[in-house]
């Protein structure tokens, strides 16, 4: 859902109490021997206190799906506004919504 903010050129920040989550996009070049073609992985920077685990947590972690992801189906930003059932579901972020109290968007990746 990130990656319709990140499309429509805004920068999702997410606060999970103590536990900064700051979403963007980092370039891959897949190439088949014939062609080349340039994705943008989603990737989430952690900072903080991790309140699932009340550890300091610091890294970036690729969420395992490109910018492209949803393209036809998601085109407005407004959609990505809900939080749906993929970032529930995502191992990587989901135990971190039940403590989510603040959400950002920044203009500009």
């Amino acid at each position: 859902v990130h990656q319709v903010l990140l499309r429509n050129d805004l920068s999702p920040v997410v606060f999970a109490g103590t536990l900064k989550m700051e979403f963007s996009t980092r370039p891959q070049t897949v190439t088949d021997g014939v062609a080349s073609r340039e994705f943008g992985r989603v990737v989430v920077k952690f900072g903080g206190i991790d309140p699932s685990t009340g550890s300091s947590r610091s890294s970036t972690e690729d969420l395992g799906f490109v910018l492209n992801y949803g393209e036809k189906d998601w085109t407005e930003a407004a959609l990505a506004l809900r939080f749906g059932p993929i970032d529930r579901e995502h191992p990587a972020i989901a135990p971190l919504f039940r403590h989510c109290v603040q959400v950002q968007l920044k203009k500009g990746g």
